[in-house]
């Protein structure tokens, strides 16, 4: 039975802490050789070029990989180095609503005849 290993990543990768998000997922991932990855990375706001080298070691190890959930700006990163070209990444979906919102004004329902 294939596994699928599930992670999040939350706020930013950069130098100062790369290497510790590093040996944190590789812990996470030591004995899951051949599972699929996927990377939740709804709560990312920046990566840099230290957190695309983890990225890249985490594919390296595991070939069904993939990146849900990434908003604009840290896709925009992702495209910009040919990332988007090398794994799947999913862009997050914007979620609109019109809750909490003041009505100014409602439209008119006009039931129109039916014309052949």
């Amino acid at each position: 039975m294939d596994k699928t290993v599930h992670i999040k990543l939350d706020g930013r990768i950069d130098s100062g802490n790369a290497e510790g998000v590093k040996k944190s997922l590789m812990e996470q991932l030591a004995d899951e050789n051949g599972s699929s990855v996927v990377i939740d990375a709804e709560n990312l706001e920046y990566i840099s070029s230290a957190g695309l080298r983890v990225i890249l070691q985490i594919r390296k190890n595991h070939e069904d990989f993939h990146i849900i959930n990434v908003n604009p700006e840290v896709y925009e990163i992702f495209d910009m180095t040919g990332f988007t070209e090398m794994m799947e990444i999913t862009r997050a979906y914007r979620t609109v609503t019109t809750d909490g919102c003041e009505v100014i004004g409602k439209g008119e329902r006009y039931d129109l005849p039916y014309r052949r």
